[in-house]
């Protein structure tokens, strides 16, 4: 991926995930945790696809409402 945003959401959620085993978080906790950063994850990935699929449409025109 090409996103930039991604990249500081992995390094987050790493940071994230060793705060989590310094604390010793229980299970439940883990699984809220895990639960959690997938979902940004899967956010970020739904939301470069709409990016990518307007781009595709709008081509290399600028579209006031695509902002590119």
């Amino acid at each position: 991926m090409e996103e930039g945003n991604f990249r500081r959401e992995f390094v987050l959620s790493a940071l994230v995930l060793i705060a989590a085993v310094v604390f010793r978080v229980s299970w439940f906790e883990w699984f809220v945790l895990i639960l959690a950063i997938l979902l940004v994850f899967l956010s970020e990935l739904w939301n470069t696809i709409i990016e990518n699929i307007v781009d595709f449409v709008i081509g290399n025109q600028y579209h006031e409402r695509a902002k590119k």
